[in-house]
Parts: structure tokens; sequence; C-alpha cells
């Protein structure tokens, strides 16, 4: 048997974290607003609209770094998305973080991509 298999990084290595990643914030965030939001269907929508900025966030990010931009401003990154969320269900204000990262998801998007316009700019 090869042990050195597991050591060697391959290209679905690479991307399996950025995955599991994405996975995971998918199931944290629909996880809540289907158990928050069962009877409210602006809720509802406000959750989906954060699921969707999540991750249209970091599709910007991955897709400006693959291109060799830097898109890594924005008021509500990763970290800052799963802190709102464990603290919300921690403390039982989940209708409030919904509509926090909805709205800051919406924002750090278009802070995104404002800075790779920018760099887009000056590329010569």
């Amino acid at each position: 048997m090869n042990t050195t298999i597991c050591c060697q990084s391959t290209a679905i290595g690479s991307k399996a974290p950025i995955v599991t990643r994405t996975i995971s914030a998918i199931a944290a965030i629909f996880g809540a607003a289907a158990w928050i939001v069962r009877g409210d269907p602006l809720l509802f929508g406000v959750a989906m609209v954060a699921l969707a900025g999540a991750q249209v966030t970091s599709y910007v990010r991955a897709k400006a770094e693959s291109l060799g931009w830097d898109a890594t401003v924005g008021i509500i990154e990763r970290p800052e998305r799963v802190m709102i969320i464990i603290t919300a269900i921690g403390l039982g204000f989940l209708e409030v973080a919904l509509w926090v990262l909805a709205v800051g998801s919406v924002v750090t998007i278009g802070q995104r991509l404002a800075a790779v316009l920018r760099q887009v700019g000056e590329e010569p």
C-alpha cells in the first residue's frame, strides 16, 4: 500500500475545503430559516437572500482571486456570518440575525464588486 498518496496534492483535494465550507454555510442558514420562519413568508425571503448572498459573496472572492485580483473586502465575510448565526441561535434572536446577514451580504457583494472593478480599471 502506498501511504504517500494521502499527502499528495490533487485537483479535487485543493477544492474540498471550499466545497465543505459552502455546504455547511448553506445548511446552517437554511436550517435556521426553516425553523424560525415556518409561518412568515417575508422572513423566509430574507433568509433566502442571506443564503444566496453568502454564496455570491464567496463566489465573487474566489473568481476574483482566480483572475489575480484581490476581493477580500466586505463588512460580513465568512467568519462574521458564522459568528452571527451561532450567537443568534444561542441567544434567540434569529430574526434579527437573518436581516443583518441579508443586508450585510448584499453590501459585501457590492464592496467586492467595486474593489474588483477598481483593480480592472488600474490594469494597463
